[in-house]
């Protein structure tokens, strides 16, 4: 026979899974804001910057890839931006 937790074990549990959702959400706030950085980093370099995952697929650019090599905007190349 399965043993039922007892309310208070249930509140200890939410009480745990709510901390643990609010830093959850903060890294993922503080990890946007250092791709957001990195990217406007890498943006103000003037030299052309580009990587590729395995497979070729462009994954990240700055601008002065996209304009002076490439000719197009990041749009095009790059899903899933900032």
């Amino acid at each position: 026979m399965c043993n039922k937790p007892t309310y208070k074990e249930l509140e200890e549990k939410v009480k745990l899974l709510e901390k643990q959702a609010s830093l959850l959400k903060n890294s993922c706030e503080e990890s946007l804001k250092n791709k957001q950085l990195v990217q406007t980093l890498l943006d103000t370099i003037p030299s052309p910057i580009f990587y590729k995952d395995k497979n070729g697929i462009y994954q990240d650019c700055n601008d002065a890839f996209c304009e002076m090599i490439l000719g197009i905007k990041k749009e095009q190349i790059i899903k899933n931006l900032i």
